[in-house]
Parts: C-alpha cells; sequence; structure tokens
C-alpha cells in the first residue's frame, strides 16, 4: 500500500510536471515574440535572355547561395528530406512529441543530445539562429517551431529548409548544391540526385560525394529505402535508383572567366550585388561574334593595337544583345562603357540637324574649299579639297569642312542637345570648350553611348535608353537596380537611369544648353534620319568594303581620332546596331588606327554572319538641288594695316616694346570680336572697330585673323 502511495505521488509530480511545461510552452508560443526574420544574403547568378547561365559570382557571407522558388525544385527531392529528416511533417504542428518522448528518453539515459528530435520547422528556426545543442535551445526551438507553423505553409516551410540547409564546403541550400555537385538545375534532378542531396544535411562534410563517394553512396541507399518504406516511391523506381552509380564531382559554378563578356559581367556586379538576373544578352550572339573577332583581332599584329570592343543592340528595343571587350593584355576591362575621341562618328548627327532644319537637303552642293575659323585652320583627312560637292557626298566621305560649315550653321549648343537626347550624355563640356572641333573628334564618347545615339537613328529619331537588364513577365529580376544619386552625375551609369528620367532638361557647370531636342520624345524627324541613314547605306560604298553585306542595306559610319588613338564604325539596320572600336590601352597611336580601313571590314563582316532581315530604309523624295553659300559679309574680311609680303625691321638701337606692329581689320561681321594669329598660335582678340599690337621677331610669318561667322583674311610678312 505504502508503494502504491509512493507512485501515485511520483505520477502526479510527472503529470504536473508535465502539464506545467505543456501550459509554459503554450504561453510562451501565444506571447513571446517571434524574433525578425532577415534572410542571409544570395549570392549573383547572371543569366541570358534565353535562361543560360553566364556566371556567378559568391555572396557577401562568402557562401554559394541560391534560393529557389517552389517549381525551380524536384518533386524527388521533397519527398526525399521529408522521408529522411521528419517523416511526419504534414501531421504535426511544428512539434512531432512521439519524436520527442523517444528522444528524450534516450537523452535521459545518457544525460546528454543524443538524439535531437528537431522537426524540419524546428531546423529552419535553428538555422535561422544557430545554437548549441542543449536542453534549452532545444525548447525554444520548440516554441519557434509553432509559431512558424502559424505563419507559414507547410510548403513555405519546407522551401526555405531546403533553400538554407548546409550542403558541404560553402554551398548553402540545395540550389547551390545541385550545380556545384550535378552541374544542373534544382528543378533537372533525378531520384538518385534528389536523394543523394537530400541525405547530406545530417552531416554534409562527412558524406560530400566529391570527397567520400562511398560514404555518400551508402547514405543515398539510405535516403531511397526511407522513401519506398514510406511508400513515396514504387519498387521499380527504388531498383532502378539503387543501380545508378553516384557521380557528383565539384563542378565549377558557371562562369565567363574566358569569356569576352566577363568585363562587362563584372560591371553588372558592382550594381547588383545578389539575387538573380536576367540579361537582355543572347549567348549565342555574344559567341558568334567573339569567335569572329578574335580571329579578326589575332590578325592585327601592331604592338599598338591591344584592344577590341564590341557592342550589338536591337535596333528598335535598345536591348543590349552582345558586349565583347577582348584585350591582349592580362587586365580585365570593360572598354564598353570608357570614353573614347569620337573622330567623324558624329557627323551623321550634324546633317540630321541641318536636314530637319531646312538648311540643305543630300542633294544640295556645299563647297569643300580652304576656309578658317576660329582659332584654328582645319584640314580634310586626305589633306585635299573636292571643291562643289553635295551634302550626301560629303557625309559618305567623310569630309571635314563641309560637315564644320553645317555645324556652325546649326550652332553647336543645338547639335549637343540633340546629341545628349540621342544618347551622349556625358558631353560634359560647355559648348564654346568644343568649337567646331566637334564635328571632327573634339567630343568623347562610350561605345555603348555611340550604339544608343545610332540606334536612335535608326528608330527614326526615336530615343529609347540602352537596357542591359530584362523585365519581361516571363522573366522577372529577384533585383532592385539601385536609387540613381543623381540625373547627370558620374555616379549613375547612364544604362540605368530609369526610363523618363533620361530627357530632363539640366544645366551643367552653369551654363544653359539648347535642350530643345530633349523636351521631345523623338530627337530628331523620323524624314531627317531616313535621309541620313539612305546617304550612308549607298550599295556600292558597302561592296567596296564587304560585298556581302551589301545585300542587307547597312547604314555605316567611320571614325578616327586625330592622333590615330582610335577607330571606329558604327553600323544600322532596322534590326541591328553594331558598333566596333579597336584602340590601345595606353592611350598610345597608331597609324593603323584608321576607321575606314580596320574598323569598317570588321563591322561589316560581323553584320553579314548575324544575317539580319533584308530591309531598306524608308525612301525620303529630294527637294530641288541648291547651293549653300556663305554669306556675303563673310568673305570681305580684309587686314588693313599690313601689306601682304610687307617687309618690317627691327631697330636694334630701340626697346622692342616701342616697335609693335599695328594689327587691324576692315569689313567682315560688323560690331563682332577679331581673333589674330600669328604662325598658327592664338595671341589675342580685339574688336571690329579696335587694334591688336604685337611685339615682332625675327623671319617670315604668317598673320591670320577670323571673325565670329567664321571669315578670315590672310597676309604674309617679313621681319628683319
Amino acid at each position: 500500500m505504502k508503494h502504491y502511495h509512493r507512485l501515485i505521488i511520483f505520477l502526479t509530480s510527472i503529470t504536473s510536471l508535465l502539464l506545467s511545461g505543456y501550459f509554459s510552452f503554450l504561453l510562451a508560443v501565444a506571447y513571446v515574440p517571434l524574433p525578425p526574420h532577415v534572410a542571409p544574403p544570395p549570392s549573383l547568378w547572371i543569366e541570358d535572355a534565353h535562361g543560360k547561365a553566364l556566371a556567378a559570382f559568391v555572396s557577401e557571407n562568402d557562401e554559394w547561395y541560391f534560393p529557389l522558388k517552389e517549381k525551380e525544385i524536384s518533386p524527388y527531392l521533397y519527398q526525399a528530406i521529408v522521408a529522411i529528416e521528419d517523416r511526419r511533417f504534414y501531421g504535426h504542428s511544428g512539434v512531432d512529441w512521439l519524436g520527442v518522448a523517444a528522444a528524450l528518453w534516450q537523452d535521459v539515459k545518457a544525460l546528454k543530445i543524443v538524439r535531437g528530435a528537431s522537426t524540419l520547422t524546428m531546423q529552419v528556426e535553428h538555422l535561422r539562429h544557430p545554437k548549441s545543442r542543449t536542453f534549452k535551445s532545444k525548447w525554444i526551438e520548440a516554441i519557434r517551431a509553432y509559431q512558424l507553423e502559424k505563419k507559414m505553409s507547410k510548403k513555405e516551410i519546407l522551401l526555405e529548409y531546403l533553400n538554407r540547409c548546409p550542403m558541404g564546403g560553402n554551398l548553402m541550400g540545395v540550389g547551390a548544391a545541385s550545380w556545384r555537385y550535378f552541374d544542373l538545375s534544382c528543378r533537372d534532378l533525378s531520384l538518385n540526385q534528389a536523394a543523394l542531396l537530400a541525405g547530406l544535411p545530417q552531416s554534409p562534410n562527412r558524406y560530400r560525394p566529391d570527397l567520400f563517394p562511398e560514404r555518400a553512396f551508402k547514405r543515398r541507399n539510405h535516403v531511397l529505402l526511407k522513401m519506398w518504406n514510406q511508400k513515396m516511391i514504387s519498387e521499380k523506381e527504388y531498383q532502378r535508383a539503387l543501380s545508378e552509380p553516384v557521380q557528383a564531382v565539384w563542378h565549377s559554378l558557371p562562369h565567363a572567366a574566358h569569356d569576352s563578356a566577363l568585363p562587362f559581367l563584372l560591371t553588372l556586379k558592382e550594381w547588383f550585388r545578389q539575387g538573380k538576373i536576367t540579361t537582355t544578352l543572347d549567348s549565342n550572339f555574344q559567341e558568334q561574334l567573339t569567335l569572329t573577332a578574335r580571329e579578326v583581332f589575332n590578325q592585327v599584329h601592331s604592338p599598338d593595337i591591344n584592344t577590341l570592343a564590341i557592342v550589338l543592340l536591337n535596333t528598335q528595343t535598345a536591348e543590349c544583345l552582345a558586349s565583347i571587350s577582348l584585350t591582349k593584355e592580362k587586365n580585365v576591362l570593360d572598354l564598353s562603357r570608357r570614353s573614347y575621341s569620337t573622330g567623324s562618328t558624329l557627323k551623321p548627327f550634324i546633317y540630321a540637324a541641318s536636314f530637319e532644319m531646312g538648311l540643305c537637303t543630300p542633294s544640295t552642293l556645299l563647297k569643300d574649299q580652304p576656309i578658317a575659323w576660329t582659332g584654328y585652320t582645319p584640314q580634310n583627312y586626305d589633306e585635299m579639297f573636292r571643291g562643289p560637292i553635295t551634302a550626301g557626298e560629303a557625309l559618305r566621305e567623310s569630309r571635314n569642312i563641309p560637315a564644320m560649315m553645317l555645324l556652325s550653321k546649326v550652332g553647336i549648343p543645338r547639335v549637343l542637345g540633340i546629341l545628349e537626347g540621342a544618347g551622349f550624355k556625358k558631353l560634359s563640356q560647355a559648348p564654346e570648350k568644343y568649337g567646331l572641333s566637334l564635328a571632327i573628334g573634339g567630343a568623347e564618347a562610350s561605345i555603348l553611348e555611340m550604339a544608343e545615339a545610332y540606334a536612335t537613328l535608326g528608330r527614326g529619331g526615336f530615343h529609347v535608353p540602352v537596357k542591359f537588364i530584362h523585365t519581361s513577365k516571363e522573366s522577372k529580376n529577384d533585383v532592385t537596380p539601385p536609387t540613381p544619386l543623381t540625373l547627370r552625375g558620374e555616379t549613375l551609369p547612364f544604362f540605368l537611369i530609369p526610363q523618363g528620367l533620361e530627357n530632363l532638361e539640366g544645366s551643367r557647370r552653369g551654363y544653359k544648353r539648347d535642350l530643345f531636342a530633349l523636351e521631345k520624345k523623338s530627337i530628331l524627324s523620323s524624314k531627317a534620319c531616313w535621309q541620313v541613314l539612305n546617304v550612308l547605306s549607298d550599295s556600292k560604298r558597302t561592296e567596296r568594303i564587304c560585298p556581302e553585306a551589301a545585300l542587307f542595306h547597312p547604314a555605316w559610319k567611320t571614325g578616327t581620332s586625330s592622333d590615330h588613338k582610335d577607330a571606329w564604325c558604327a553600323v544600322v539596320t532596322p534590326q541591328f546596331t553594331l558598333v566596333v572600336w579597336l584602340g590601345n590601352t595606353s592611350g598610345k597611336g597608331s597609324h593603323e588606327l584608321v576607321g575606314q580601313t580596320l574598323a569598317a571590314p570588321l563591322a561589316l563582316r560581323l553584320l553579314n554572319n548575324l544575317h539580319p532581315k533584308i530591309q531598306e530604309w524608308p525612301s525620303v523624295p529630294d527637294e530641288k538641288t541648291k547651293s549653300l553659300e556663305l554669306e556675303k559679309g563673310e568673305r570681305s574680311l580684309v587686314i588693313a594695316s599690313i601689306a601682304h609680303n610687307q617687309e618690317f625691321y627691327i631697330d636694334d638701337h630701340a626697346s622692342l616694346a616701342h616697335q609693335k606692329i599695328t594689327l587691324k581689320s576692315n569689313g567682315g561681321e560688323p560690331h563682332s570680336w577679331r581673333w589674330w594669329f600669328v604662325d598658327g598660335t592664338f595671341i589675342g582678340k580685339a574688336h571690329s572697330e579696335e587694334s591688336l599690337f604685337w611685339t615682332p621677331r625675327v623671319g617670315f610669318h604668317d598673320i591670320r585673323v577670323n571673325d565670329e561667322s567664321g571669315a578670315c583674311s590672310k597676309v604674309s610678312i617679313q621681319v628683319q
């Protein structure tokens, strides 16, 4: 009887203890708040427009972590992880009390944690907030598990576990493990592969299949047996999976270490440090262009030509289909975003502005003759003059004098506004800093800007910012571009400017630029664009460089910087816009760096390999031929104070300060400034009614004066 009472007291105490623990557990679940969840930073995954992996970069925690969505995981993996980790997962509310009772009995007998009885929900809590294996930590994880079950669905809990479970080395989750061990996406895993991965989280480094294949083999078989016993798979599936060998090695994650796109991908990495990015790049175009470009580039043996860059856009959408940077040096550079002298590549925009303003048409006669403007006397590339020449011929042949004359008529601020609106967003200088040299390489631009601007011409003047990130409904990105700090500052890459903000009117460095073009959705009229593109798509001109490409009627323009540091060619069809640039990373010039002979053959060959659609540019009826003359006053400027071939003598017995030569002009633009030059060197300016005084030097000298209209007068003298 005495023993009976003791048993009653013992059972009562145990029952009270259990009830007390249970009610305290329920109170904790109800009133202790669930800590906020902070997801770990994912690795960066970059793929092309078709979903092909391009590159992967480790996360900020130095882990390979690619969180997946429910449909991106093999159904076998869901079954396998439940079978081996928590077979009553779908029947409990966060804690498997039957499992706890069995584990508690073993732990009490051993006086330490022998069997954890952790459910998948408890393991999710442990992955969120790791703790040492103690009774207290298990109690806390049980409370959190109940709370998680009230907040999350079973699918969400299972998905988080699969995304965060340790998989060996620095692999987190099945997304990274499937690529590392099998070079497969997780949704494509077989039953055999899924069972192997499901067996890793319990002891990931001990069962790593690339290091311990025999252990992994036994563990995989154990998982398969569990799945069969729980009727998750048929006996036929079970036997077939058992017969398959363990073929898991440590694969390299997708990368572009030897790919021409790597420099561009590294640029993306600086702006999108984590998540999944679906780019607009097309791997087929990228590989196709790279193969041909390397072949041609390797044939260039000049040590002063060691860099090549190519950008390919979809003309209509401005999506970047390929970005190639090749260099013969060790450093990997994204050449597409660096600025280079534009050479003659801006001339089509000057002519388009002239056509739009009605100053001329492609058949208008211009004069390619010697002329001087403020500060310099320009020459053509061949140092020859053609005399009367149509505007179309002058553009095709890239004559400098007609282009500069048109630029002076249109106005530099107006042309700068058009250029900036078309895509050249790095033209940061004031108009007077560029001068008329804007037409012949006085500005700098990047290859991407060049492609964006030429695509604007190909669209009939409608500007669309170049796009690198695919944002269609079928392929949404899991990352958000950084918030732009400025619209015009260097901190904001132009390709990340949100569409619609790129056309805002602005000012820079205290001057107001003529931004009339930026206030319109269309930068240029379609008529002006078609006129320019029809001029540049002349078939005979194309046949001389690449006969095969003439079939596609490409419009193309070359450019060569004055010091032969840059060779350009921009090619446009209604389907593709392609820009090729060659140069030297050191900035050293080479006489072989000529757009017409080096960049154009490559660009047209590349375009031909793309096999664009055979499309001609819309035709525009030309107006009656007329001649664009210089204004009458521009030819009447004369030097009045000095005669041509006049001789001057210096008195050795008098101070030079009292022997200055008077410089005075008549005619020209009334009430305007005069700029004076001696032997090509600027010595000062004076108003039209004033004189300038120059201290002579012994020798022969050329004296030149220019007025604001561009008129020039010149005499030669001798000083003895």
